[in-house]
């Protein structure tokens, strides 16, 4: 991977600082900056572009979500990552809707950020296990939505990272087509839309096709 700018947001300075010193010593980061508020980012921003945008998402000045909802506005191509202490499905409905492209949480392990900056860095979006398990435990009474009807819009912020055929599949799995209508629809093979299966659960950290419905149902692209 190609040596990443950084920019590390967080008002806890013991936190940031030794995250910056953890994140400084991985591959894939060139350069790190680490700044404490929100108004400092954008600041920063107007003069120095970094690659990702690692953010907190509570300031006693300003907001993360702020933050993340103005970079998706104004740097579209800039992927911002939320980290924060918040694990519950309404704060990362929330962070989805402002245009992060992936969360993780404070209590994760390291790992789980260093792939989040690299998923997110490569145009993909990346939740961490903690965040998944938040989405399962709230929708698990819920069965997926059963439909060989039309097609659910995907949202621009959970797609990004999606080919446009990759969309039209992910739209599809989502309203439970069978692989082998999704196939005539598109007039690919079975195997086509198998392989396109794959890549969409990488790109979006998921299993598997349950996994995939709770991710849609969390982002409200599903009742």
């Amino acid at each position: 991977m190609t040596e990443l700018t950084i920019l590390l947001v967080d008002d806890h300075q013991v936190f940031r600082e030794g995250v910056a010193e953890l994140l400084a010593k991985e591959r894939c980061c060139g350069r790190l900056i680490q700044i404490d508020s929100p108004a400092e980012a954008r600041r920063v921003m107007a003069e120095d572009l970094p690659d990702v945008v690692v953010t907190d998402m509570s300031f006693p000045e300003g907001s993360g979500l702020d933050l993340v909802a103005w970079i998706h506005a104004t740097h579209p191509d800039t992927p911002a990552l939320c980290l924060s202490m918040h694990a519950d499905a309404e704060t990362l409905q929330q962070a989805i809707a402002a245009g992060a492209r992936g969360y993780v949480t404070k209590s994760s392990g390291y790992a789980e950020l260093v792939s989040g900056v690299e998923r997110v860095a490569a145009g993909g979006h990346y939740l961490d296990q903690q965040m998944l398990e938040v989405v399962f435990t709230r929708l698990k009474n819920d069965g997926p939505t059963h439909s060989n009807g039309p097609t659910v819009a995907v949202p621009e912020a959970l797609c990004a990272g999606l080919s446009l055929r990759e969309r039209e599949v992910f739209s599809r799995l989502v309203s439970d087509q069978p692989i082998d209508h999704i196939a005539s629809e598109l007039c690919i093979s079975a195997k086509t839309v198998e392989n396109h299966r794959s890549s969409i659960y990488r790109k979006l950290n998921v299993r598997d096709r349950h996994s995939l419905y709770q991710l849609a149902r969390g982002c409200g692209m599903i009742d």
